[in-house]
């Protein structure tokens, strides 16, 4: 099993002895998120092994989250913000993916390339502002 894998069975061990309320459910995805947070690279916050861990664990969160009652408005909220984490991440990673297969097929100076890349930049702007209004 991944250490990531293992520190969610962990922080979700409460929950096996009693439910948990949405609010206790929210902190718990809140706090799981924070405490899981990758070190940051020291010269490139950019580095896509980093921003693809943030994805992953917005994923593991925002499934925490998600088993608040469909009737609890903020926990819903929060699994959204999570969501959005992922979805933007996800967005982010195809355009660079097509940006690199373009560059090794076509070059660098290719308008393909360069418009995928720029997407790809457009993608990380907004991935980058839904991870500032992380919850």
């Amino acid at each position: 099993m991944t250490v990531l894998l293992v520190s969610l069975l962990e922080a979700l061990a409460p929950a096996e002895a009693r439910g948990l309320s949405p609010a206790e459910l929210t902190k718990l995805a809140r706090d799981w998120f924070a405490n899981n947070m990758p070190e940051e690279p020291e010269h490139n916050p950019d580095e896509p092994d980093y921003l693809h861990s943030l994805r992953k664990n917005a994923k593991l969160s925002r499934y925490i989250v998600e088993n608040a009652p469909k009737s609890a408005k903020t926990a819903r909220g929060v699994a959204a913000s999570y969501e959005a984490i992922q979805e933007a991440g996800g967005q982010w990673h195809d355009w660079l993916v097509l940006a690199e297969i373009a560059s090794t097929r076509l070059g660098a100076s290719s308008p393909l390339t360069k418009t995928f890349a720029q997407r790809g930049h457009n993608a990380l702007t907004i991935y980058r502002r839904n991870l500032r209004q992380a919850v």
